[in-house]
């Protein structure tokens, strides 16, 4: 995926196990490109209805607290597609996404949830406390 979307965490209890999931959500209406020699997105159209929400595990989660606290977590590897119909397991991806951090704490990885909220045009996430 590019741009490659990269997550530090603080706060996190160093005995406790995390998954951790990336939710993508479009921003506005419109469908983008990114245009290489501009270096920057630009609107592409209208945007298709909502896929329906799929949830990208992080593929080596579940995480101790005391590596999410060490390390950078990278989603570089998820695969997204404009394909609605994919069954490949491939986000699909035909708006500007924000991306939104939700943290799944406890022993049994169920214990507790953050809401959602959509991201803001080029806002970058700040550090998480689990």
């Amino acid at each position: 995926m590019f741009p490659t979307v990269r997550v530090s965490f603080a706060g996190c209890r160093a005995e406790a196990r995390y998954a951790v999931l990336l939710d993508v959500v479009p921003v506005d209406g419109k469908r983008y490109r990114y245009a290489y020699h501009r270096s920057s997105w630009l609107v592409a159209g209208k945007a298709d209805p909502p896929a329906p929400a799929r949830l990208y595990p992080h593929p080596d989660s579940p995480f101790s607290g005391d590596q999410l606290r060490k390390q950078v977590v990278s989603f570089e590897k998820v695969k997204l597609t404009n394909n609605e119909m994919d069954k490949n397991g491939q986000r699909h991806l035909g708006h500007r996404r924000g991306e939104c951090n939700d943290c799944v704490a406890g022993n049994k990885l169920a214990a507790h949830v953050v809401p959602r909220q959509p991201a803001p045009h080029g806002y970058l996430p700040p550090r998480r406390r689990c």
